[in-house]
């Protein structure tokens, strides 16, 4: 159970905005520091930010963890305080995971600060880990990634290797074994280059490690299957426990990362283990998890079973279109 360790009330530091320019309302915000679990059970401190907006009650809860992809505590907005961890442990999922679930205990612990119910229904929109962890009400996935293993190998050689090396520095934040094993196999005159991920926020590694085959900045090609490395990475792997919540998982049929088949082999493991997922694939891009997500915040029931679903697009759906002028007025206002 997350303690919340201290707290302040009002503004944060800086406004929140939306993609980088758009200045967003809320009714109140809160900042929160509270104790949380790394991957081997020690203490850590995270940072909660609680966002209220305009004309909505206090029985529903929403939590969103902003992508990041990058080993530089840096590129966190909240300067590290956040789910990746003071020293950014990118694909560390246990630990954040455990960021996660506790930011919303403690979100529902604290009501008589913020008003949110304690007994408010909870929504996790994450990506890739947490579900597997709690029984909330609902949880919604996107970019699914099962094993990190079988992404190294698509995506080495083309437009997203830079993922490569800032996943391995991110892992290596955090498992100091794994951070010994991953420097002994660099080459030497690589080495220098291939650290510089450290420094480097998701789109500085991407334009400098773009179509790079990351397998020429280690000695043995078959580096990730190293015992030390194999552990950790199958550790903080998806499909090692069924989530007892229902799910709503989203992928894009054209993933350049993470092929659809496996995900089709995650939600087809879960399905048999017993949980309700809805999995949408898209041919393009998807917004329809808004609809799927105003329904489970209303209370309607979530159909049993498991159901699969393919379509072009769900960015020509009502809820999927957001204008100017939505952005710019106070959030929980009706804009028309």
């Amino acid at each position: 159970m997350a303690i919340a360790v201290s707290y302040s009330v009002g503004l944060p530091p800086h406004p929140i905005v939306a993609f980088g320019f758009a200045l967003i309302n809320f009714a109140a915000l809160f900042q929160l520091l509270y104790r949380s679990t790394y991957s081997f059970g020690g203490d850590i401190a995270v940072i909660l930010t609680i966002l209220i907006p305009y004309n909505v009650g206090t029985t529903k809860l929403l939590s969103f963890q902003v992508d990041e992809d990058a080993a530089d505590p840096n590129c966190a907005l909240s300067g590290g305080w956040d789910h990746l961890g003071l020293n950014a442990t990118f694909l560390a999922n246990i630990l954040s995971g455990h960021a996660v679930l506790d930011n919303v205990c403690v979100a529902l612990g604290l009501s008589r600060f913020t008003d949110i119910s304690h007994q408010a229904t909870v929504m996790l929109l994450v990506y890739r880990f947490a579900a597997e962890l709690q029984l909330i009400a609902r949880a919604v996935q996107g970019g699914t990634v099962s094993r990190m293993q079988l992404v190294f190998v698509i995506i080495k050689k083309g437009v997203w290797a830079g993922l490569i090396p800032a996943g391995l520095q991110g892992l290596a934040n955090e498992y100091l074994t794994f951070k010994q094993t991953l420097y002994d196999c660099l080459v030497p005159e690589k080495e220098l280059d291939f650290v510089e991920t450290k420094d480097l926020c998701f789109s500085g590694h991407i334009a400098k490690y773009k179509f790079q085959d990351i397998n020429m900045y280690v000695t043995e090609a078959d580096f990730i299957d190293e015992p030390d490395v194999a552990w950790v990475l199958d550790v903080n792997a998806m499909g090692q426990h069924v989530p007892q919540i229902p799910l709503f998982i989203y992928k894009s049929a054209n993933n350049e990362v993470s092929l659809v088949k496996d995900t089709d082999a995650l939600v087809a493991f879960y399905c048999d283990s017993g949980p309700k997922v809805k999995y949408l694939r898209e041919g393009l891009s998807d917004h329809a998890m808004m609809a799927l997500t105003a329904n489970r915040m209303d209370g309607v029931p979530v159909d049993d079973g498991c159901t699969t679903k393919t379509v072009l697009t769900g960015l020509t759906g009502p809820r999927a279109i957001l204008g100017r002028a939505l952005l710019s007025a106070p959030v929980g206002t009706v804009v028309g």
